[in-house]
Parts: structure tokens; C-alpha cells; sequence
């Protein structure tokens, strides 16, 4: 039987997982207008460490926190540079959801860090 502490970190390893996909739906949604030759760059960006957390890899949790900074500053800046104009504006809000989502992602990745007994090491 699994204890309490298995099964929420099993939890918060799916849900990182998950945060990971979707923090990946905007970046694939601008791609395809702009350069879909990217997608192939971005499953493999994001995708890859989405599935190697499920498969409980090390250094996909670090991967995470790299990928998850990276946007976050990305999304900051874009969040400080705006004008008041209607389609900036849910950009601007799209920017807010998007920077909680790495925060999140982050948190959650340290957390899983910081408890060793899931993790395989390689």
C-alpha cells in the first residue's frame, strides 16, 4: 500500500507534468502563424520533459525549472512594455495567467526535488 506522502507527490509530479503541456498550447498557437517550422522545436522543448517527469527522471525536473524561468522572464518583460490598447491588453492578461503557471510550475518542481525517494537517479 502506497503511503499519504507517495500518492501526493505521485500527484504533484502529474500536475507538473501537465503544467508543462499546457504552458506549451500558447507557444505552439503562435508558432503555427508565425514559424511552423518551430513545432518540432517546442515538443521537444516542452513534450520531452512532460513525459520524462511521468517517467520520473531527474533532470526533467530541472529541465522544468529552466524551461518555466526562461518564460516566466519572457512573460515579465512583455507584462511591463504594453500600451493601452484592447488586443495588448489580452496579451497583457494572457501574459499575467501565463507567468502564475510558471511560478506554479516552478514551485512544483522544487518540491519534487526536494523529496529524493520518487526520484530515479540516472
Amino acid at each position: 500500500m502506497l503511503s499519504r506522502k507517495t500518492n501526493q507527490m505521485k500527484t504533484i509530479r502529474y500536475v507538473t507534468a501537465g503544467l508543462l503541456l499546457l504552458i506549451s498550447i500558447p507557444v505552439i498557437w503562435g508558432s503555427l502563424f508565425f514559424a511552423p517550422y518551430l513545432i518540432i522545436v517546442i515538443i521537444i522543448v516542452y513534450f520531452t520533459p512532460a513525459v520524462l517527469l511521468i517517467m520520473k527522471k531527474k533532470f526533467a525536473l530541472y529541465w522544468g525549472i529552466i524551461i518555466a524561468f526562461i518564460s516566466l522572464v519572457y512573460n515579465f518583460i512583455k507584462f511591463l512594455g504594453y500600451n493601452n490598447n484592447y488586443y495588448i491588453f489580452l496579451d497583457y492578461v494572457f501574459s499575467i495567467i501565463a507567468m502564475i503557471i510558471n511560478v506554479a510550475l516552478i514551485i512544483f518542481c522544487l518540491l519534487l526535488l526536494q523529496n529524493r525517494n520518487w526520484v530515479k537517479s540516472l
